[in-house]
């Protein structure tokens, strides 16, 4: 084969370890050692909120990548904190995220910087809308900063611009996460109440009242004493509102229960509770409960309302389809029509 310098020179074809002669100031070596276009930090960013950087990739571990993130960040918030903070929260309330860890996570860098700190104070509750949110975001407070005065009060109108129906909801369904309670965050808020409602349910959480005079409240203590299903399926029939996590440990193992619990699910704890309604008998070939949640797993508009990520959908349908969970023994026999629903 006769000598050619474009062997030696092709604008076309470079190894993925050379970089593209005329465009060198675009590219940069990546973490494989090879050669790849520069990321704009602002779709770095976009990109952090929306992956994460929980799992480490074949080139670079979790840690790496964690602190690689953080410091473009940190270079967005100092040349325009308003707008990190703005693309934090849409890409939050939109849904585009699987999770929305790297979210609350950016937040309380934020609220570090002092040109954020008020823009991420307005936008928690918007990004911190469950009380695990909330308890997510005090951990990483606790972490990358420390409780002043600005924090403390964001923190504490978390929970006193709620309507007393919703927080009554939030309290009693998230009780503990990350190693944190709503008595542990009040604590150190003391947020300043003016909704009597809202201070009864606050001084219960805390444990300075027996009960909070709310319905869901006071069906949530009743539960605890019950010990028959058919006593906890009444009580679902007279309090529709009253989330699974209130209810006795034992109680979650009846078919019945979860039948009663079924029209008023939350779309997030459907998917995630479907194992286990299979193998408790709930969801059966051709029985109505199934019917029902093929018909829940199929409305579009239910599933965007509820920020359901495809990739949440895809992580649900392996697990069940598998009919085994990925923690823990239980197992079940898929039903057909909502592995279809799924896919």
């Amino acid at each position: 084969m006769a000598f050619t310098y474009t062997t030696l020179h092709n604008n076309k074809q470079t190894a993925q370890t050379e970089m593209i002669p005329g465009r060198e100031v675009e590219q940069i070596i990546n973490s494989a050692s090879g050669v790849s276009f520069a990321l704009d930090k602002w779709k770095h960013l976009e990109r952090f909120l929306i992956l994460g950087s929980e799992g480490a990739t074949y080139y670079a571990s979790a840690k790496t990548l964690t602190k690689k993130n953080v410091g473009v960040l940190t270079e967005c918030l100092k040349e325009d904190a308003l707008r990190t903070v703005q693309t934090i929260e849409q890409i939050s309330v939109s849904g585009r995220a699987p999770k929305n860890d790297a979210a609350i996570f950016a937040l309380a860098i934020a609220s570090t910087i002092k040109e954020g700190r008020e823009a991420a104070y307005v936008a928690l509750p918007h990004i911190c809308r469950t009380g695990m949110h909330l308890f997510q975001f005090t951990a990483a407070v606790e972490a990358v900063r420390g409780w002043g005065r600005g924090v403390r009060r964001a923190v504490g109108e978390w929970y006193t611009t709620k309507d007393p129906q919703s927080l009554a909801y939030q309290l009693i369904k998230y009780r503990q996460r990350e190693g944190w309670t709503h008595r542990d965050v009040l604590r150190l808020t003391h947020p300043k109440v003016v909704d009597p409602q809202i201070n009864n349910l606050l001084r219960w959480v805390v444990g300075k009242a027996e009960g909070s005079s709310h319905a869901l409240v006071d069906a949530y203590l009743l539960a605890q004493e019950m010990t028959g299903p058919k006593d906890i399926v009444k009580l679902l029939e007279d309090v529709p509102a009253l989330p699974w996590e209130a209810l006795p440990t034992d109680a979650l193992k009846h078919k019945d229960v979860w039948g009663a619990l079924l029209p008023n699910l939350p779309m997030t704890a459907l998917i995630r509770n479907l194992g286990r309604m299979t193998a408790n008998g709930a969801l059966a070939p051709l029985s109505d409960g199934a019917r029902f949640v093929q018909k829940r797993l199929t409305d579009e508009g239910a599933l965007k309302k509820a920020r359901v990520h495809p990739i949440a959908l895809l992580s649900a349908l392996r697990v069940y389809s598998k009919g085994v969970g990925v923690k823990g023994s239980l197992t079940w026999t898929p039903v057909s029509t909502i592995t279809d629903a799924l896919e």
